[in-house]
């Protein structure tokens, strides 16, 4: 029989210590030896004065331990490692490998990707573009996972850790390879999407549980002190989407997208740094900024077709960008705004929208989950069918990772394997 396990949440003060339970076959084993020493001792006060000493008591034979034959070794059983009690929020909780990159992250002048980081099966991965060189940065733990990873500035990665129940915010030192907790001012809500601001070091954190308004916690990162809290949506685990939220290039806004519940749409809303909705909540979805400007676009939900918006927060516009019978997902902004490019998920190809021509057009097939490393190329992943049932994408990434000129559409293989889940450093 298989060990009870038991995962103690964060906040908890008392951890029992796990008591040993012997086995029914060495309960059994004591049955007989008790049972013969009782008799006797009731024989010998039954013996009346004068009467004959009486026999030795019967000695139980020793049972045998084992009914294995000789020469034969024991199987040991698989044990699946159970990780300690979450004493610190910590991502050293996790006994992760940690490499030391020693790699600051040179600045970028004119918008080209100089250092990448992103998940690959539980771990984050470092890639720099110059060299090709693709490293570890944590990983191979036996307890936790990571994912969502974010750079917080030219040396430092934060990410999300799932910990068995729990999830929390971590942050890695690519320089000295120290590890280290983010503060999150969620209480004991689990972290499921996260932002950053580079410029301004503050950080935005939804937190939930399912069936229950969102919380949405911005704090500054350089010391800790919350900003504001606030309350939105309504989360669940349902295919109609799930929460986003993005700063800003100046850190001046902060975008949040939030689901309202199973079967429901999902509602924009734009905050300051300071708590306040600067627009009015908008119904819709996948919220992107364009460049350094206050503009996003995001899907505004046409009745027969994907409506295309683009919103201005400056002065409260909005426009019409394009409206097409196709449905197109994961809009990706080119890191100067002049360029989206999107999934086209029926004809597994990416399609690009440039905003002054007002034009779409396809970059080829089999290329799904852009990602841009500079204003003209594209990097994406190849795919395959997942074979899974009831998800509108059935297409995941074959680990196989091309760049695309989107000026003359010329493709190159990348030193990287992922797309998905990618941060990338200008």
């Amino acid at each position: 029989m298989g060990e009870e396990h038991v995962w103690t949440k964060r906040g908890s003060g008392i951890h029992l210590p796990r008591v040993p339970r012997p086995s029914r076959a060495t309960l059994l084993r004591a049955i007989p030896v008790l049972g013969v020493a009782s008799l006797s001792m009731i024989g010998l006060l039954a013996v009346p004065a004068g009467s004959p000493t009486p026999p030795p008591p019967a000695v139980a034979a020793t049972p045998i331990a084992s009914e294995q034959p000789t020469g034969t070794p024991t199987p040991t059983p698989y044990v699946e490692p159970t990780p300690p009690p979450l004493t610190q929020v910590s991502p050293a909780a996790c006994s992760p490998a940690i490499l030391s990159a020693k790699t600051i992250f040179k600045e970028s002048t004119s918008f080209t990707a100089t250092a990448l980081v992103y998940a690959d099966n539980g771990n984050i991965m470092l890639h720099d573009p110059a060299s090709g060189l693709l490293r570890t940065l944590i990983g191979d733990s036996p307890y936790c996972t990571f994912s969502q990873p974010r750079f917080i500035d030219r040396r430092a990665v934060a990410f999300i850790v799932r910990y068995g129940p729990d999830l929390f915010l971590g942050a890695i030192d690519t320089v000295n390879g120290s590890v280290r907790g983010l503060p999150m001012n969620l209480s004991s809500l689990d972290v499921q999407t996260f932002a950053l601001n580079r410029e301004k070091q503050v950080i935005a954190i939804l937190g939930a549980e399912n069936d229950r308004p969102m919380t949405l916690a911005v704090s500054s990162l350089v010391t800790g002190k919350s900003l504001f809290v606030t309350h939105l949506g309504l989360w669940c685990e349902c295919p109609e989407g799930s929460a986003d939220a993005e700063w800003s290039h100046d850190g001046q806004y902060l975008i949040v997208a939030i689901p309202e519940g199973e079967g429901k749409r999902e509602t924009i809303h734009v905050f300051d740094r300071l708590g306040k909705q600067v627009d009015a909540p908008t119904i819709g979805d996948t919220p992107r900024w364009l460049g350094d400007s206050h503009r996003f676009i995001f899907d505004g939900y046409g009745h027969t077709s994907r409506r295309w918006l683009l919103a201005n927060v400056d002065d409260g516009s909005r426009q019409a960008l394009m409206n097409i019978p196709s449905t197109l997902t994961e809009p990706a902004a080119s890191p100067d705004g002049s360029q989206i490019a999107f999934d086209d998920i029926p004809r597994v190809r990416v399609l690009v929208y440039d905003l002054a021509a007002r034009t779409l057009r396809s970059l080829g097939s089999n290329k799904l989950y852009p990602l841009w490393v500079s204003p003209n190329v594209i990097a994406f992943s190849r795919v395959q069918v997942c074979g899974c049932d009831g998800v509108a994408n059935p297409y995941v990434p074959a680990g196989s990772v091309g760049e695309i000129s989107v000026r003359s559409g010329k493709t190159k293989p990348a030193r990287f394997t992922q797309t998905i889940d990618t941060d990338v450093w200008f």
